[in-house]
């Protein structure tokens, strides 16, 4: 008996082990706590159209966030049959692809770059792909080969519409202002993280402070206002940044840290800014001035951005799961739920700690994206204890599940002698048709008229 029990024990156990296991594995495996955080947009697309009508079409974006690549299609019949594209090159404007060739003219001779088309359209119109490394104005010039007809392709800082992202630029002081593309925002620990600008110079020893004095240095909420490159907003002050913005909610450069020193070693300023996470929208400036002898020239960076914080979506909080508590102390384990769309489940296995999580950018309904529903309660009831004995009681036999007995059978009727009143009992008698009673009859009279005739005949010999 004892033996019986410890083996239905272990079976018990082996059976919650195997319930609880995979249970666990599969929470630990899928897991993860929601990465719920502001994105920022891609940048693409910051091309305005030509200035020549319809022409030709225009896009632009960026896929390493330097090099500003352009696709221009030709869209008017009249120029159908062009063959090449001659894009400006010169040292504020470097293509990077295509044949260089000097072109000769009244004005004296000229860099341009030639590009052959890099495809045709369903209706046979041809577009050319090409990129530019640096640019120092707001439009690069273009013309259609063989007729040189001329185009202006214009670069904005600002966005059409919400749905258009724009582009990132930067200037390089010394070289004369080139704008380039920069970095998106970046997001750190769910926030917009801190802004670092950087402006590069050529420190030199005629430089006697090495330090550039920072004009404008601004964040600020763009909504719902947008500026081309021409309007940025400056500051109208240097120390303290006191001036007057047609803003608000600006972070600005701190009273006592516009001066920023120039790094010897590589040549550059930097700054740093913090971005709050409600913005949705922003735009930074940042103008800075030097010594005339080595960086004479006023270096502006303009930026515009789309900062996206998601509406969360509210999950109800989920009730705390069943828990599995057979007898015996310390064993209780949570019955971990299966995960959904929603939810993700963990369950540890070393603290027996089970939590809940939710997906996505949902929250629960208390404004939180995880829930602990720490250990399993463990009742600790004790599991039944057996005794054996010597000679145990033999259990009393159950009246409801003993055999129905057999019916007995009738006996047969006990006749009495008329003489004297007597019973006798009388065998059984073969089944023959014959009444038995009417047989013992006949067999008391026989030896009866036999002896009436034995007196009878008596008499007559007489």
């Amino acid at each position: 008996m004892k033996r019986t029990s410890v083996v239905f024990g272990l079976i018990c156990m082996l059976s919650v082990i195997s319930f609880a296991s995979p249970a666990s594995a599969a929470g630990d495996a899928n897991y993860e706590l929601p990465d719920y955080a502001p994105t920022f947009e891609v940048v693409e697309n910051q091309c305005a159209n030509v200035m020549t009508g319809d022409v030709a079409a225009v896009r632009c974006w960026t896929e390493n966030g330097t090099d500003m690549i352009m696709r221009l299609r030709v869209t008017s019949p009249r120029y159908k049959n062009t063959t090449r594209l001659r894009v400006q090159k010169t040292s504020v404007l470097v293509a990077t692809q295509g044949t260089d060739e000097a072109v000769s003219g009244w004005l004296g001779s000229r860099t341009y770059t030639f590009l052959e088309p890099a495809g045709y359209d369903g209706d046979g119109f041809p577009f050319f792909l090409f990129s530019m490394e640096k640019w120092a104005t707001q439009a690069v010039e273009v013309a259609l080969m063989p007729s040189e007809r001329a185009l202006t392709i214009n670069f904005n800082v600002n966005r059409g519409s919400l749905s258009e992202p724009v582009v990132l630029r930067e200037a390089d002081s010394k070289q004369g202002n080139y704008w380039r593309l920069s970095k998106p925002l970046q997001i750190v620990d769910k926030v917009p993280g801190d802004e670092t600008n950087t402006i590069t110079f050529e420190a030199t020893a005629e430089d006697a402070a090495d330090a550039a004095n920072v004009v404008g240095v601004a964040f600020f909420r763009a909504d719902p206002v947008t500026y081309l490159y021409d309007d940025v907003p400056t500051a109208s002050t240097v120390v303290g940044m006191t001036g007057r913005y047609p803003f608000k909610d600006a972070v600005v450069c701190p009273s006592d840290a516009c001066t920023r020193s120039i790094d010897t070693t590589t040549g550059t300023i930097t700054w740093r800014a913090q971005i709050p996470a409600s913005w949705s929208r922003l735009q930074y400036i940042m103008d800075v001035t030097g010594t005339e002898a080595t960086h004479p020239y006023r270096a502006r960076r303009a930026y515009q951005g789309q900062l996206t914080v998601p509406e969360p979506t509210v999950v109800p909080m989920p009730a705390t799961p069943q828990v599995d508590d057979p007898c015996g102390p310390g064993n209780a384990s949570w019955l971990v739920p299966e995960d959904t769309d929603e939810l993700s489940w963990r369950l540890d296995g070393e603290s027996g700690e089970l939590a809940v999580g939710v997906r996505g950018d949902a929250i629960f309904d208390d404004g939180t994206t995880t829930h602990s529903f720490g250990v399993p309660s463990d009742s600790g009831e004790e599991c039944p204890v057996v005794i054996e004995t010597a000679n145990p009681p033999r259990p009393e036999p159950d009246p409801s599940q003993e055999p129905s007995p057999m019916p007995e059978a009738t006996p047969a009727s006990t006749p009495t002698s008329s003489a004297t009143g007597t019973a006798f009992p009388v065998r059984g008698l073969a089944r023959t048709g014959v009444d038995g009673r009417l047989l013992l009859v006949a067999m008391a009279l026989v030896p009866m008229c036999g002896y009436a005739v034995m007196l009878l005949a008596r008499r007559r010999g007489r």
